[in-house]
C-alpha cells in the first residue's frame, strides 16, 4: 500500500523550477502551462519544459556555448569566405496562447530554439554578409555589419534585390535593400512574429 501510494503521488507531483515554463498535457490530452515556480499536480500527464529566455551560441570557441564549431559560414559579395561567431539572447513571450502555440507548433525547447532563432540569426549573418566585401566586414564597415545583423534577428530580415557594381576593377553582384517611400527597409516576414 504504501509502495502504492508513493508511486501515485510521484507520479503526479512534479515541479516547475524558477526560469521556466512548463506545458503540462494531461492524460485526456488537455494543454495547460505553469509559469510559476513551485510543486504541482500533473495528474499522469506528460511535462515538456521551455526556457524562459535562453542565449544562443554560433561561436567557434569552446567557452561560449559547446565544443565543437558552431560559428555561422558566410560568403562577401568579393567572394570571400568568412566564419561568423555571436550569441543572441531572446525571452519567450508570456501569453499562455503563444507558449501553447510555440510547443503544438515545436515540441521542445531544442526545437523551437533551433528552428527559429538559430534560424533567422543564421540568416541575417548570411544576408549582411552578401550585401559588403569582406574586407569592409571587419575594417570599413565592421559597426554597421553588426547593427545590420542585430536588426535584421529583430525587426525581420530585409527584402533584397541583387544589383550589378565595380568594386576595385572587378564586377560584382550585390545584394541592395529594397526600401518603402520613406527610405525604410522593407522587411520579410519573421516566423517568430507568430510566436
Amino acid at each position: 500500500l504504501v509502495v502504492l501510494v508513493g508511486v501515485v503521488i510521484f507520479s503526479t507531483l512534479d515541479r516547475n523550477h524558477a526560469g521556466y515554463y512548463t506545458v503540462i498535457q494531461s492524460v485526456t490530452g488537455k494543454m495547460s502551462v505553469r509559469a510559476t515556480p513551485g510543486y504541482y499536480l500533473k495528474w499522469f500527464g506528460r511535462t515538456t519544459t521551455y526556457r524562459i529566455a535562453d542565449t544562443i551560441y554560433q561561436s567557434k570557441w569552446p567557452d561560449e556555448g559547446g565544443k565543437t564549431d558552431e560559428s555561422v559560414d558566410v560568403r562577401f559579395t568579393d567572394g570571400g569566405m568568412g566564419y561568423i561567431s555571436m550569441n543572441v539572447r531572446y525571452r519567450l513571450p508570456s501569453e499562455t496562447e503563444k507558449i501553447l502555440l510555440i510547443h503544438e507548433t515545436f515540441g521542445s525547447d531544442q526545437a523551437f530554439k533551433m528552428g527559429t532563432v538559430e534560424q533567422l540569426s543564421m540568416q541575417a549573418a548570411q544576408l549582411t554578409a552578401s550585401m559588403m566585401t569582406a574586407e569592409d566586414s571587419y575594417r570599413n564597415r565592421r559597426p554597421q555589419f553588426i547593427s545590420m545583423i542585430a536588426d535584421q534577428i529583430t525587426d525581420g530580415l530585409y527584402q533584397t534585390s541583387t544589383t550589378t557594381t565595380r568594386v576595385d576593377g572587378e564586377t560584382l553582384e550585390v545584394q541592395q535593400i529594397i526600401r518603402d517611400e520613406n527610405g525604410q527597409p522593407i522587411r520579410r516576414v519573421r516566423d517568430l512574429d507568430n510566436y
